[in-house]
């Protein structure tokens, strides 16, 4: 278990790392059982006092989490920019934690994320962005329904274009995972080009400021070095992305770091 409050960074520059967390269960603060296993279905929320933007609730928040996952990283990065507090729960997907009837009822699926706000579960790391933005900072996915529109375009956007392209190229590429590496590459390089285009006269993807559609676009296109689609071709992006990074709040992930920042720049 660890408890995360806004602005506390949880990776270095990941050089090196992720080889490492992804083939053990090797969450630094990990509590463990007799077996040695990380334990998972805990339900009992810790009780704290309420953050300043949230008064009255006096639960925290529990996210199952894998700190390789970028749907998950979708996830942190909107609590830590909320300033809300939370218990990431390691769930050890590599191992197929996911799997168990007890899992199952959390999510049928058996996939992460999975937020828990008190007894309320919200799966699909889509779902639980809008209902954060919407339960705790409503600017976060828009004020009105034009503005709400133009985010979920974005967010289809990040489940089916980007899911089908980046994502699965960079999990060829870490887990050896059999896909068709040909079309997810080709797919990947199209999404980028979409995207570079669209960023070529803004700054956010949906609105004048950044929301939710950003955040779920980020992790995997900030990481899509890892299924080896780089970005030197893409300069918006890559602008897009040192903005992203630049956001109070922002938190890194093994693969994306502040310290290695550079890596996006252009002359």
């Amino acid at each position: 278990m660890r408890v995360f409050e806004r602005g506390v960074s949880d990776a270095s520059d990941g050089s090196g790392l992720w080889t490492h967390l992804i083939r053990s269960c090797a969450w630094e603060s990990c509590i463990t059982n007799s077996s040695g296993k990380c334990p998972v279905f805990s339900v009992d929320a810790l009780m704290v006092k309420s953050c300043s933007n949230n008064e009255g609730r006096l639960h925290l928040m529990v996210l199952y989490d894998h700190p390789l996952s970028g749907n998950c990283h979708k996830i942190r990065l909107l609590l830590s920019m909320l300033a809300l507090p939370y218990e990431s729960r390691f769930t050890d997907v590599i191992n197929h934690a996911t799997k168990t009837e007890e899992f199952g009822t959390l999510n049928p699926l058996r996939q992460i994320p999975i937020l828990m706000d008190g007894d309320y579960v919200v799966q699909d790391s889509h779902a639980v962005l809008v209902y954060l933005a919407e339960k705790y900072g409503a600017e976060w996915s828009g004020v009105d329904a034009p503005e709400r529109a133009r985010v979920m375009e974005w967010l289809s956007f990040s489940a089916n274009e980007i899911g089908n392209s980046l994502q699965p190229a960079r999990v060829y590429y870490l887990l050896d995972e059999m896909i068709d590496i040909e079309r997810a590459t080709n797919s990947g390089l199209r999404v980028l080009k979409v995207l570079d285009e669209r960023l070529a006269m803004r700054d956010w993807l949906a609105l004048d400021r950044p929301t939710i559609a950003d955040l779920a676009c980020f992790p995997y296109v900030a990481l899509s070095r890892e299924g080896r689609l780089p970005l030197d071709d893409f300069a918006n992006v890559c602008g897009w992305i040192e903005r992203v990074m630049a956001l109070p709040g922002f938190i890194e992930m093994p693969g994306i770091a502040k310290s290695a920042a550079e890596n996006y720049q252009h002359p």
